[in-house]
């Protein structure tokens, strides 16, 4: 108890010191917590790469041959085609298109997926709900829209998302990348009938296999696809090795502004210490212990250490709209989670720096200055 309230009187004594001290720190950890929160956000975005058994599956990309197919194909013809081959044990259909609505201007990515999308992939929501099993089955006229277009637009769970004819019904938001827009309607929904403004690009196609070697073995020609099958292993790899790619330079230049602001920080540190060693040598002298003053110096770091993590948490909805554009954004726990350890580990380097500066000074020479 002595210790803390120690603590507390020598951050008041020296309060605009401080102020200065925990500003540095907040700099410091704000290029940090946007680095986290970008790397958070892609492990999210990663997520939808991982296919829930990718030990036994396979991910298919097939882009339509558009001279010899301009229609959708039916989820029947890919029940059919699926039927041919015992090894595939079950199939996930996503079929990927193009929407652009000449009265608005806008375009929209349109994923119709089928019965069998939730059970192969892993998209996560964060808000609303995913499709009933009747609504994939009826073709209801509902939607789960992406984050992307969820940020862009005003629109929420509960509105209506007009595509041609059809005015659907947003349940959900699902969690993809931040600057894309992957907005999912059962497979059914448009099965009847033909929109001219919605262009078809490409399939999606994940398949878990009784033997993966027999993957070669699938004619995806016969449905007018050409592409290569990748095992699910491959798939997910290549999405987080363009996750890494993609925040290497965030990383490194927050690494950077971290080092430097640290930096100032420790010059900042050290010269009040200066300010103090009188009156810590005169404890010293009247018999407290090294030990003592060590846990002021760690407690001290940790008090301003926390301030700035704490401003810095606070600050995130302002720091979410300014980054937008620039940085994909999601505060979550493993955030929260690394910037506490971080705060520990910033508080402890910066007390066993401060103490052993402090211990290369004489005591009795101290005491003589008084």
């Amino acid at each position: 108890m002595f210790l803390i309230n120690q603590t507390l009187k020598n951050i008041k004594k020296h309060l605009g010191i401080n102020i200065v001290i925990a500003l540095t720190l907040f700099v410091a950890y704000l290029f940090f917590f946007m680095i986290c929160c970008h790397v958070e956000d892609g492990m999210l975005g990663v997520s939808s790469f991982a296919l829930k058994d990718m030990d036994r599956s396979i991910y298919f990309y097939g882009q339509a041959r558009q001279l010899q197919r301009q229609a959708s194909i039916s989820q029947k013809e890919f029940e059919d085609f699926s039927a041919q081959y015992e090894f595939i044990q079950s199939m996930a259909v996503v079929e990927y298109g193009y929407y652009f609505d000449s009265l608005t201007g806008e375009g929209l990515t349109i994923y119709r997926v089928d019965e069998g999308f939730q059970s192969h992939f892993t998209f996560p929501l964060i808000r609303g709900r995913y499709f009933s099993k009747d609504e994939i089955r009826e073709g209801a006229s509902v939607c789960v829209i992406g984050e992307g277009f969820w940020l862009q637009s005003d629109l929420d769970v509960g509105d209506t998302l007009k595509v041609g004819k059809h005015n659907l019904t947003i349940i959900g938001v699902m969690k993809y990348a931040a600057n894309a827009s992957a907005n999912l309607v059962p497979y059914k929904t448009f099965e009847d009938d033909n929109i001219p403004s919605l262009e078809i690009q490409g399939y999606t196609v994940a398949a878990t296999l009784s033997d993966t070697t027999m993957a070669s073995e699938i004619n995806w020609s016969e449905l007018g696809l050409i592409g290569e099958p990748l095992s699910g292993e491959t798939y997910f790899n290549q999405g987080l090795d363009s996750l890494f790619q993609r925040s290497t330079v965030f990383f490194v230049v927050g690494i950077l502004i971290l080092f430097y602001a640290l930096m100032n920080l420790i010059n900042i540190l050290v010269s009040k210490m200066y300010q103090q060693q009188k009156s810590l040598g005169v404890r010293i002298a009247l018999g407290a212990s090294y030990r003592q003053v060590f846990l002021q110096f760690f407690l001290e770091s940790l008090v301003l250490v926390l301030a700035a993590v704490i401003c810095v948490f606070c600050c995130d909805p302002i720091i979410a709209v300014m980054t937008r554009n620039i940085l994909n954004h999601y505060f979550g726990p493993m955030t929260v989670v690394i910037m506490l350890i971080i705060s520990v580990f910033s508080s402890l380097f910066l007390s066993l720096l401060l103490f052993r500066k402090f211990k290369q000074v004489e005591i009795t020479k101290i005491i003589k200055g008084l």
